[in-house]
């Protein structure tokens, strides 16, 4: 998912789609009949190890190593410092009128707040309740300075806001599922397919520009991309399979729980 954007996309983590983690297991080929590259959950893989430590650790999270070390200081926010913080509508003072906390081309602003809730049509930020914004999708969607969201429903991802042009924000956005590399699959023709969260749910997400190896906190990865590592830092990484082959002196690697389907990975340098 960057000024504002220092997310996902997610999309994850896009996207996440978001920051997500993996569980180191050494080197284990992955289970995949008739598979024309290895896929191996590698303990030294840069993509899977940069997942372990990064911000989005769900309470009670299930699977990951107890020598796995993480960031001093906790998660890395999404959203610029300033005058307000846009997931706390109280870091606005009250007046005549209800204020909130919204990203702006030059930071963090208090405003007039609507009173559209979550998920409700809007035109422009001041349509829509404290602690949410209005998206160019015209939706109002709850702020993720955190890079978390309060339903597995739901992930953080980069957004462009429908009032200011070139701002984008880090909001919570609802997951539809999708199976990674399958095409057309179940996103449109702008969308790719995503992991999103540290347990390895996946979603549509945009389309962006950012490439192979290039930062994703602001722009969403190219199609057959993915946004991984740890908050404030992730690139994009390309997917891989047995049918979608990595370039000379790469490898496929693969690990549980970020990627469910063990057939799927993504590519890294060779060991």
């Amino acid at each position: 998912m960057s000024m504002p954007h220092r997310f996902c996309e997610m999309s994850l983590l896009s996207c996440i789609n978001l920051a997500i983690f993996a569980v180191p297991t050494g080197a284990i080929v992955a289970a995949c009949s008739g598979l024309a590259i290895p896929l191996t959950a590698d303990a030294g893989s840069t993509a899977l190890n940069d997942l372990r430590d990064a911000g989005t650790v769900h309470d009670g999270y299930a699977g990951v190593d107890a020598a796995v070390k993480f960031p001093e200081g906790g998660i890395a926010s999404l959203c610029p410092k300033g005058v307000c913080d846009p997931s706390s509508p109280a870091s606005c003072a009250n007046d005549a009128e209800v204020r909130s906390c919204t990203l702006t081309a030059a930071g963090p602003a208090c405003a007039t707040a609507g009173s559209a809730p979550e998920g409700a049509a809007c035109k422009v930020s001041v349509d829509c309740a404290p602690g949410t914004d209005c998206t160019a999708a015209g939706q109002c969607r709850t702020y993720c300075c955190d890079g978390k969201c309060a339903s597995d429903k739901a992930f953080c991802d980069v957004q462009s806001k429908n009032d200011t042009s070139g701002v984008v924000i880090p909001v919570c956005v609802p997951v539809r599922p999708c199976k990674l590399l399958e095409s057309p699959g179940a996103c449109l023709e702008s969308e790719t397919c995503a992991v999103v969260s540290p347990a390895g749910a996946t979603s549509c997400v945009a389309v962006g520009k950012a490439k192979t190896d290039e930062p994703c906190e602001q722009e969403h990865c190219s199609a057959g991309g993915v946004c991984l590592g740890v908050l404030g830092s992730r690139m994009c990484y390309q997917l891989c399979s047995k049918t979608k082959l990595c370039s000379k002196g790469q490898e496929c690697r693969s690990s549980k729980p970020l990627f469910l389907d063990p057939s799927v990975g993504v590519c890294e340098p060779l060991s």
